[in-house]
């Protein structure tokens, strides 16, 4: 049953790249990385794309989020002022699919300003495929020489989980070649891809082979390593991996470096990356969980991140798992897994999610942390 999958997957990252044909150059709305993880990540971000900011990386990456989720931060571009960037979006996952929509600003009105309107929607399309677009509105303010004006920009993006600890995404950008007003400003298509792969318990890797109108290809690569359950280290490259056209530089080898720190419902970024001719870029973001979680969220999609690392690749059967793997759901730790077990063992198999909270040390609090990640296989009928 997965080579269909395959193909159907294969087929659409084909469609995909097909629109970005090298010939023409990029004139405004450079890929500039939006969420600080991504830039600490030198924008290995593809398949990586798991919260609040993919709507601006990987539109199909909204469809992991378990609950709603808001993301804000600021950015210092080369450390140049009037360059500040700011950018804030929101995702509601819904038992249909999940849906987000996304503001940014690049510069100052006084001078140079880009302003972005973006709504994403994407949907599980298969057990193993995430499918995902977006419409961007691209307003570009260049006085007193041009004015302003804005035109429409169309992305699409899509997630494969190709073994529990291998995820493939691709995305397309500028994909209907958008044209802004009488600056005749065109910003190039462009296309990433990607692969996450979880190695071990706690470490990622992630790498990009990004494309775009008139430039060589960049390789992003990056790694974020988990060294307590509040806090991930994360560092990353990138690299231009072909030649340029003429009448076009190459972009020199770039290294980006930065951590998340979370509590509760809170997840502190920071990302550093440094050019070696226009200086470093600074990049803090905050991204907040909201609401109750969505039982229906895909989990089986995740690779282990700065997110959770502990979480299992997929739901567990709460009367097959043993103590290893009921050690991996959020909010239980060693002592609560053999809690569970001896519970089960005392009274028999769990009936329902709900009776866990049974067990010592599991409220209704904990409960919501860990029902997207459990489940109760039902008995087989009497005949």
């Amino acid at each position: 049953m997965r080579r269909p999958t395959i193909r159907v997957a294969a087929g659409l990252l084909i469609t995909l790249f097909a629109f970005v044909a090298p010939d023409s150059a990029r004139a405004a709305f450079e890929d500039l990385e939006r969420g600080a993880r991504p830039l600490a990540l030198a924008g290995a971000h593809a398949a990586l794309a798991d919260d609040a900011a993919a709507l601006f990386w990987n539109p199909a990456g909204m469809r992991l989020l378990a609950g709603g989720e808001m993301m804000t931060e600021v950015a210092r571009p080369f450390g140049l002022g009037n360059l500040d960037q700011l950018a804030f979006s929101v995702v509601q996952p819904t038992v249909i699919g999940s849906f987000g929509i996304g503001v940014t600003t690049l510069g100052k009105s006084n001078y140079y300003t880009e302003r972005t309107l973006r709504l994403g929607v994407a949907r599980e399309v298969h057990d193993r495929l995430l499918l995902g677009a977006s419409i961007a509105f691209l307003g570009l303010d260049i006085r007193p020489t041009y004015g302003a004006d804005w035109g429409p920009s169309l992305d699409a993006g899509l997630l494969y989980r190709a073994t529990d600890r291998i995820r493939v995404g691709a995305v397309g950008r500028h994909l209907n070649r958008p044209s802004i007003g009488d600056a005749s400003v065109e910003p190039g298509r462009a296309g990433k891809l990607g692969i996450a792969f979880d190695v071990e318990q706690g470490i990622l890797l992630a790498a990009d082979l990004s494309v775009e109108e008139g430039f060589p290809a960049r390789l992003h690569i990056g790694q974020e390593v988990r060294v307590h359950k509040l806090l991930a280290l994360r560092a990353g490259m990138a690299a231009t991996v072909g030649n340029p056209q003429p009448g076009y530089s190459t972009t020199p080898m770039l290294y980006s470096l930065g951590f998340g720190a979370q509590l509760s419902r809170a997840r502190l970024d920071y990302a550093f990356m440094d050019h070696p001719s226009l200086g470093g870029t600074h990049r803090l973001g905050l991204v907040l969980h909201y609401g109750s979680l969505l039982p229906d969220q895909p989990a089986r999609f995740r690779v282990r991140s700065s997110r959770g690392a502990t979480t299992p690749d997929q739901p567990i059967d709460l009367n097959r798992a043993d103590a290893k793997t009921l050690d991996r759901l959020p909010s239980v730790g060693p002592v609560t897994a053999q809690r569970i077990l001896a519970y089960r063992a005392e009274n028999g198999p769990f009936k329902t999610v709900e009776e866990l909270l049974e067990v010592k040390g599991i409220g209704p609090k904990t409960l919501e942390k860990i029902r997207p990640w459990v489940y109760v296989e039902e008995p087989p009928q009497q005949k």
